[in-house]
């Protein structure tokens, strides 16, 4: 065989070879994002419509909608009312659906399921790898959850609709708001016995609550709106909120808020505990040290989703959601200057940070 046979040879096999390679599916890696730091925005989505979702914001300012079902493939459920983080984890409560979808922070894969449950609504995680779940539209309970292993260990009978609550020390506190009923009571629960040691009376609908530097729990009662036999409004009971000294349990102080007819539901506290942010037709600002209620308005226009970053103290809140459109995120410094917006999913609700 001559020499020239033998180069056309390796030449036609050395084409073959690159044809064949161009043929093939090319296999992209997946493009990987560590998620485990940032802002996680709860997207309620419209009820049945199981359009919930988590929208991630970095620290730098990026914007990953959807994150979940980017991720898993899947939806996450019906009605996202709220995201806790504990450890490594994301616990993403999903109202409608009566379950929590367990996700890796860092990947956003999923991890487990929690089921057997009523009405969830907010979870706080009480160290011992143990955390406890508001739970019930009437009659509720506080769930126990084992956050490693996810199973539910125990239960607690509380008020009634239990929503909002803290962790303190070894108690929980828990806003029995009322569900479909009515309830002014905040139980408060040892987690040593797991039972209720106290019961509080507040205003009508105790809707949120939080902790202060001081020694203080402060609790946010909405008031309650009354109708007559033809579901016309009748009249209403006033917002109120209540300062409770958290070593003796007992009621300080109490003020009107706003005027008869409103109704606020959100209440947050300041990195360093010493100022309250609440949500009334707009967003103001109480010095626990130096100011007077009703405090001063620092944004006028009215917002849902009312949170304050524990990292740089910003507020972050949410446009007012008509459950079909992307809900816009707004971040305000402490003196309510605005930073950034962005665009989130549908029915944000609130902001969790890591």
């Amino acid at each position: 065989m001559n020499s020239n046979w033998i180069a056309y040879l390796l030449l036609s096999v050395t084409m073959l070879s690159a044809c064949k390679k161009e043929d093939e599916p090319q296999v992209e890696e997946p493009f990987f994002e560590d998620y485990a730091t940032g802002a996680y925005v709860v997207n309620e989505g419209a009820f049945l419509a199981n359009n919930a979702s988590l929208t991630h914001i970095s620290n730098a300012g990026t914007v990953t909608n959807d994150v979940y079902y980017q991720v898993n493939g899947v939806e996450l459920g019906d009605v996202f009312q709220s995201f806790t983080t504990v450890g490594d984890r994301g616990f993403a409560v999903l109202n409608n659906s009566q379950k929590i979808e367990v996700v890796d922070l860092k990947t956003m894969e999923n991890v487990g399921t929690i089921t057997g449950l009523d009405y969830p609504r907010y979870l706080v995680p009480s160290g011992n790898n143990t955390a406890y779940l508001s739970d019930g539209s009437f009659a509720g309970s506080l769930k126990i959850i084992n956050t490693q292993t996810l199973a539910v260990t125990g239960s607690v009978s509380v008020g009634t609709g239990p929503n909002q609550l803290i962790a303190r020390n070894s108690e929980v506190w828990v806003c029995n708001e009322g569900g479909f009923g009515l309830d002014s009571t905040i139980s408060v629960v040892s987690t040593s016995s797991n039972s209720v040691i106290e019961v509080i009376e507040v205003g009508h609908r105790p809707a949120d609550i939080v902790s202060d530097a001081l020694g203080n729990v402060w609790v946010l009662c909405a008031g309650e709106t009354f109708y007559d036999l033809n579901w016309a409004v009748s009249g209403h009971s006033p917002a109120m909120l209540y300062r409770i000294n958290a070593a003796t349990r007992e009621v300080v102080s109490s003020v009107q808020v706003g005027q008869l007819g409103d109704h606020p539901k959100q209440l947050e506290v300041s990195p360093d505990g010493t100022i309250l942010y609440y949500e009334n037709s707009g967003i103001y600002k109480f010095d626990l040290l130096n100011g007077d209620m009703p405090g001063v308005q620092i944004v006028s226009a009215a917002r849902s989703g009312l949170s304050v970053n524990p990292f740089t103290g910003d507020i972050w809140c949410a446009s007012l959601s008509d459950y079909t459109n992307p809900s816009q995120v707004f971040v305000y410094n402490v003196n309510g200057a605005l930073r950034a917006t962005h665009t989130a999913g549908v029915g944000a609700n609130g902001v969790v940070f890591e």
